[in-house]
């Protein structure tokens, strides 16, 4: 069979990625073929259609709008199944078959989408490499960039394996084949707490390999740079998250800023039983935070604090400075409650910052992100204010990481239009950026809205001259600009109106050679001004790279203080 050209593609496509449904760009949906098509119908209850593939032969075909495709990609990850987004790449005036690439594979580990994501809960992916004498565990939560390392050595290190991933509840995992075979011995992995291990080529964990991966993502001539001494399991397991997530992501996981190496006397250990029956996150009965002890404590205003909150309660320190630190604090705060309340008030006006520092990562920072953001920041000049009024060395730590950023929120506040409506504005199409932010951009913004002028000039002339007052001049997609006449006046149609663009039930529709003079600048204009209101974004977005770490810390700042104030 000659399968067309988009078809032979959409097959090369899924054939390198087997394992994944593909969400293959075409216009304004996402589309489903062959098996992908028949499992997404039955899985979301879409319409199962057909699609020619050649030689009159048909594919199975479902879709689901583009602008509306995170509600369906949730319920797809939800079920367990991993979604590669192949987007397509269209230059204007391009002719022929429009490029398509994958750009992302999405899986329950790799969400970086806010409105899939649960606000009050980290959603980690970890790592583990199995040795004979020793386990290495890396986890990370790509949205906000938390990450840390562990490792267990001795007869018991598949119980602190256990009882670790019991604890983090990881949306997915990777491993290497030993760890894998082994996985059924875990009671998380058993109960159903913890997914199933996801089997990652051997390559992946070869310590020179991994030795070198994680020097080249942070920047480092040797380990001992960021804390990585003889962790020699963990430090496989760590390269091997990085170059999965770089495979998922198809680019550098810059989120993950810093590594944390977990000892096993930094924290109380809690078994898998002990965590379960004390209830600290989850209620026996309900399954859910509700009459859990962190549903009691928690009166936290931010989904920072309310990760925070959640890591305090799970991991109860066993340093006693450290301890005595956060009850210096919370008495303090206690003491205070004027200074409490002001602080509770100004975090209740902030967003997740920390995930927004995230998207920045990835390249896929909105313009309404951005917007959340300088509000947020315009808030911590007042936050640090506050704190100067505490003596706690808690809280002084707290207000020393809230830095001055004040170039960034100039850099938002000058480039993105602050009225922006999430409900009503689709920036796909463009419009955000705002007035002033680039001389050229205005210039074609300009040129279109002075041809919308001369166009509604233009229709008041005509029907001045032919004496047809309810001539109108109009656009659609398919024909462009047009002269509308009603039948019933088609006599009084002059010589200028040369040529006959279509017919409809009551209606002539013509074009003149300035009509489509000027439909050619004001296309061209509206072409020219999108593609370079993206360019310009994309550097935008280049630039936004710089701040990444600043943000996080003082999104760190933000955990620390919501969840002592909520303690308070």
């Amino acid at each position: 069979m000659a399968l067309s050209p988009m078809m032979k593609h959409y097959r090369l496509v899924k054939e390198q990625n087997p394992d994944c449904i593909i969400f293959y760009r075409l216009g304004d949906f996402y589309e489903m073929f062959d098996d992908d098509a028949i499992l997404c119908s039955k899985e979301l209850d879409l319409t199962l259609t057909k699609k020619s593939c050649g030689d009159n032969e048909f594919a199975p075909m479902c879709g689901v709008p583009h602008h509306a495709y995170e509600i369906y990609l949730k319920r797809l990850i939800d079920k367990g199944y991993r979604v590669a987004i192949c987007e397509q790449f269209m230059v204007p005036g391009q002719k022929g078959l429009v490029d398509r690439e994958i750009v992302r594979i999405v899986t329950p580990g790799t969400i970086i989408e806010d409105s899939i994501l649960e606000g009050a809960n980290h959603n980690y992916i970890a790592s583990v490499f199995q040795s004979k004498d020793s386990i290495g565990l890396v986890y990370s939560d790509i949205s906000t960039g938390v990450t840390k390392l562990a490792e267990f050595s001795g007869p018991k290190m598949l119980d602190k394996l256990d009882d670790e991933l019991a604890k983090l509840t990881p949306k997915e995992v990777i491993s290497n084949e030993l760890a894998a075979k082994n996985q059924n011995d875990l009671m998380c992995v058993i109960s159903g707490t913890v997914p199933s291990f996801y089997n990652v080529s051997e390559q992946y964990f070869d310590y020179s390999r991994a030795t070198s991966k994680i020097k080249q993502h942070f920047k480092v001539s040797a380990l001992s740079a960021i804390g990585l001494q003889d962790e020699k399991s963990g430090i496989r397991a760590l390269g091997a998250l990085l170059e999965y997530l770089e495979s998922m992501q198809k680019v550098k996981a810059q989120s993950i800023s810093k590594i944390e190496v977990v000892q096993d006397e930094s924290y109380v250990h809690l078994d898998y039983n002990s965590r379960k029956n004390l209830e600290l996150v989850e209620g026996m009965s309900t399954k859910s935070k509700k009459g859990s002890l962190l549903w009691v404590l928690d009166k936290t205003k931010t989904s920072i604090g309310s990760r925070t909150i959640k890591t305090y309660v799970e991991e109860p320190l066993r340093n006693e400075k450290m301890i005595n630190n956060r009850l210096d604090a919370v008495e303090e705060l206690y003491k205070n409650s004027i200074i409490l309340s002001e602080i509770q008030n100004i975090l209740s006006h902030t967003s997740d910052i920390e995930r927004i520092a995230s998207r920045i990562s990835y390249n896929t920072v909105s313009p309404f992100d951005l917007l959340a953001l300088k509000d947020t920041l315009a808030e911590m000049p007042e936050l640090r204010k506050i704190l100067s009024g505490l003596s706690s060395e808690l809280m002084i730590e707290a207000k020393e990481n809230i830095c001055d950023i004040k170039a960034l929120s100039l850099l938002i506040e000058n480039a993105i239009k602050p009225d922006l409506d999430r409900t009503k504005d689709n920036i796909k199409n463009g419009g955000f950026l705002r007035a002033g932010y680039s001389s050229e951009l205005d210039e074609l913004r300009n040129a279109k809205q002075l041809g919308q002028s001369w166009l509604v000039a233009y229709e008041n002339e005509q029907k001045e001259k032919t004496g047809i007052k309810n001539l109108r001049v109009g656009y659609n997609r398919v024909f462009g600009y047009f002269i509308e006449v009603p039948r019933s006046q088609i006599d009084k149609v002059p010589y200028e109106f040369n040529e006959r663009k279509q017919t409809t039930a009551n209606c002539e529709r013509y074009v003149t050679d300035d009509l489509r003079d000027m439909e050619a600048k004001i296309l061209g204009s509206e072409e020219k001004a999108q593609k370079l209101e993206f360019q310009l974004y994309d550097e935008l977005k280049a630039t936004l790279l710089a701040y990444v770490t600043p943000i996080i810390s003082i999104s760190n700042a933000i955990g620390v203080i919501d969840t002592i104030a909520s303690f308070a």
